[in-house]
């Protein structure tokens, strides 16, 4: 994602600057990641967050394949415990029981992650996830 530069004066909005992904590389080994790739409106009371390969790690990380939904959640770090969230994926066809069974691969060039907006292509459904958080959900 284009950013500008430390040196170059800043012009536009800044949150467009703002990577949600960012520091979603980790090592699952070191820290998996520290890191909720947040998509939330200020003060928002549900946070949404990619989730992928989640038998590795509970949301998002950048070097994996396949993507399994979007977690709506309250919690704040991967280390805070959540009640009460949920997963969804939209999927076209029969259904599938466990979100691994229902993932879909995924390429970041087909991905888009602002702080206010989210967009991913699921090839296996022929379809776009678009996702942009309001103030209560």
């Amino acid at each position: 994602m284009p950013c500008i530069q430390a040196a170059a004066p800043m012009s536009g909005d800044p949150v467009d600057c703002v990577n949600p992904l960012s520091g979603t590389n980790g090592d699952a080994e070191f820290s998996r990641g520290n890191t909720v790739p947040a998509i939330v409106a200020p003060f928002g009371m549900t946070t949404w967050a990619p989730q992928t390969d989640g038998s590795v790690s509970p949301f998002y990380q950048m070097k994996h394949t396949r993507f399994e939904g979007i977690h709506a959640t309250h919690q704040p770090s991967i280390w805070v415990r959540d009640y009460g969230d949920f997963l969804m994926m939209p999927v076209v066809g029969k259904w599938q029981g466990s979100s691994k069974d229902r993932s879909s691969e995924f390429s970041h060039e087909h991905e888009a992650a602002r702080p206010y907006s989210y967009s991913v292509e699921l090839p296996r459904y022929r379809t776009t996830l678009d996702l942009t958080p309001s103030e209560r959900c």
